[in-house]
Order: C-alpha cells, then structure tokens, then sequence
C-alpha cells in the first residue's frame, strides 16, 4: 500500500534498507570465506556452474512471486555470486593462508592465546570509545551489568580491596576506585595494560594498579585479603580451567566478600538457530563448530572486517550454579541478558527510535530471570 510521507521519512527508510542490504551482503562474503576455505582444503573448484545456476534461478523465481523483475534479481544475485568467487580465487591465492592443523592440544591452545594477543593488541587503542558503540545489544547488557555490579558493591560490607579480572583497558576499575580503598586490575595482555596505566591519575596513584598477569597461573594475594572480586564482560568462559580459578576466587574473598562473574550462556536464545541470516546483535559470538577438534567451542570476535576466534567455553545456568557450589553460593543470584536484541541485526536500533529500544530494553529485563540471555551474570558471596 502506499503511503503518504514526506520525503525526508522516506529517505530515512530507505536509508535504512539500504544499510541493512549491503549489511547482509558483507554478511554473505563473510561465510563465502568460509566455503572458499573448505573448498581449498578438500581441492574443489571455486566456481560451481551447476549450485551457481540452481540459485540464480530460484532468484528469478522469488522475484516473479515477489513483484520484483526476474531478470533484475539475476542480475543482483549474479553479481553477488562474482564477488564472491572473487574473494575466494584471492584467498585460495594467498600463500600464508593456512587452515589450522595442530597436533596436540598444547598447539591448539597456543593458537588461540596467540589470537588473544592480536585481537587485544587491534582494539586496545580504540576499546574505550569503540566498545559500547558495536551495537544496542551490548550497550544495552553494559548497562545491565552496570547495575548489577553496583547492587553486587552494595551487598559488600568490607571495602578494603577489590580486584578485575581481566580488566581490559581498566575501565571498571577506576569505577571501583570511587568504593574501595584498594583496587588491583589483571590483565593478559600487555597492551591493554599500557592503556590502563595511562590512567592512573595521582590521586589514583597508591590506591590503583594494573598488572600483566595470566589468570590460568592463579591469583597472587594471600588467602583472605579481597572484599570483592570482578569478572564482567563474559571474562569468566574465557578461562580454560575456571574451576581452578573459582577455587582460587573463593581462596582469597574474605568471609563475607562479594563477587560478581559473567559467563557466555549456551542456552542463550541467539544460539538455539543453527544459523541467522544477518549478523547477531553482539560483537561476538560462541562458534560450537571451530576449525579445529580440540575445543567444544570458541569465540568468534568481529573487529572491523577481521575476525579473531579466540577460547572461550560457554555454559549453562545450572552448570554456573554448580561450578560455584557451596564456597561462592552465599547469596547466589543469576540472571541472564540480553534475550531478544541479541537476536536482532544492529540496522534495526540505528535509526534513534528510543520507544522501540526501550520497549526491547524492558523485555529483556523481564526475561533476565529466565535461562535464554547471551550472557550468564551471577552474584553472590563466600560463605
């Protein structure tokens, strides 16, 4: 139906269209990769007449059934196709393109650190302005968490010293400045451990601290000494043995500290799809099907064009309830976030609509309680 808006709302829309459209053609390219890569390994041609020609002529197809010219939606998807047998012919050229082949575990594991390393090295510059601006579902769960962090902070009555783990450039450990007397940020990575240095103002400067430190080897503080302990952001599935950690979590919390850890939820409604058609709303997501056997599952980060598979395991809720078991069950809280913008492509938050993201903001805060948000928040205490 036609309808009677002004030019400028008509553009807008269109705009937006047009946004999404070449989103999900970056999309297509992305998994084109994919299928080149499978093809270089197994020593098939890049160019498939016969699959080729299936889908060119399913497009004309939908288009005659769509209102749309069949001979433009050859065209289109023709050109598409081209594009991406290109990308493929380039990447079966490119002589340092290697699929990952490791002989052991220990390989594996190296790879993958070796990726963390890059991928931190990439966005260590940018991470403080870039991070919250990926997509309205990560801003919107930054803000969630935010409030979960002060509620968990308001539950601790011992203010001496907190600890992040995996502080990142350390922005949540100048916020945690402002309530206990200490505060000490771990992080792997040397370049964002520059960032966070360059921080610390001098009236920070005998109360905060940023150290380069492998949380796999433990945490170095004697028993009891931390009121509370962080890990936001899903830092808590980037651990290989978070059991051990959780142990050495509970080693150094005082009797009555507090801890909030968040994990990347595999009953997450976003991974119930074996596969979306468009980008999800998160700026990375778990990939239960890596290149590689040795892992269940990794981490894909999306970085511009780049993407950094990375280690990370996801869980579910009743395994975060169990792995925290009696020591850090004290008060236990958990809740998962976000649900539904996850699901969504960016595109559609872009246009400012406030009433629609706040609309979406409230459903997933009444499916926080639930078991389906793409990440897993718990809270609670040492007993």
């Amino acid at each position: 139906m036609i309808r009677s808006l002004d030019l400028k709302e008509l553009g807008k829309r269109i705009e937006a269209i047009d946004l999404l459209l070449l989103t999900l053609v970056a999309h297509r390219m992305h998994l084109s990769l994919n299928v080149g890569a499978y093809k270089k390994a197994n020593g098939e041609n890049i160019y498939r007449r016969d699959a080729e020609n299936k889908r060119l002529d399913i497009a004309r197809f939908i288009a005659v059934n769509g209102g749309l010219d069949d001979n433009f939606a050859h065209a289109l998807l023709y050109s598409i196709i081209n594009e991406s047998c290109k990308r493929q012919m380039v990447q079966l050229q490119d002589k340092d393109f290697q699929l990952p082949d490791f002989k052991n575990e220990g390989e594996a594991l190296e790879n993958l650190r070796q990726n963390l390393l890059k991928l931190t090295k990439a966005v260590a510059d940018s991470y403080d302005d870039s991070y919250d601006r990926r997509s309205f579902a990560i801003k919107s769960y930054r803000k969630f968490e935010e409030e979960c962090i002060r509620g968990a902070i308001a539950d601790t009555h011992d203010r001496s010293l907190a600890i992040d783990l995996g502080c990142a450039t350390g922005m949540q450990s100048i916020r945690l400045t402002g309530k206990f007397s200490q505060v000490i940020g771990y992080e792997l990575s040397p370049d964002m451990v520059r960032i966070a240095r360059k921080k610390i103002t001098p009236d920070l400067a005998d109360r905060l601290s940023f150290e380069e430190r492998d949380l796999e080897q433990g945490i170095p503080l004697p028993d009891e000494s931390v009121s509370f302990v962080l890990m936001n952001l899903g830092t808590a599935s980037d651990i290989r043995d978070i059991q051990k950690l959780i142990g050495e979590i509970s080693r150094v919390l005082k009797r009555g500290g507090r801890y909030l850890m968040s994990f990347y939820n595999k009953d997450a409604l976003v991974y119930k799809w074996d596969f979306l058609p468009w980008p999800d709303g998160l700026a990375a997501e778990i990939n239960e099907v890596p290149s590689f056997s040795w892992f269940p599952s990794c981490l894909d980060v999306h970085v511009g064009n780049d993407i950094y598979t990375v280690h990370a395991k996801s869980y579910s809720t009743e395994e975060v309830e169990n792995m925290l078991g009696r020591t850090l069950a004290s008060g236990l809280n958990i809740a998962t976030f976000p649900t539904v913008s996850a699901l969504l492509p960016n595109q559609l938050f872009d246009n400012g609509n406030e009433k629609a993201q706040e609309a979406v903001d409230e459903l997933d805060r009444q499916l926080s309680t639930l078991t389906n948000g793409a990440y897993i928040v718990a809270t609670g205490g040492k007993t």
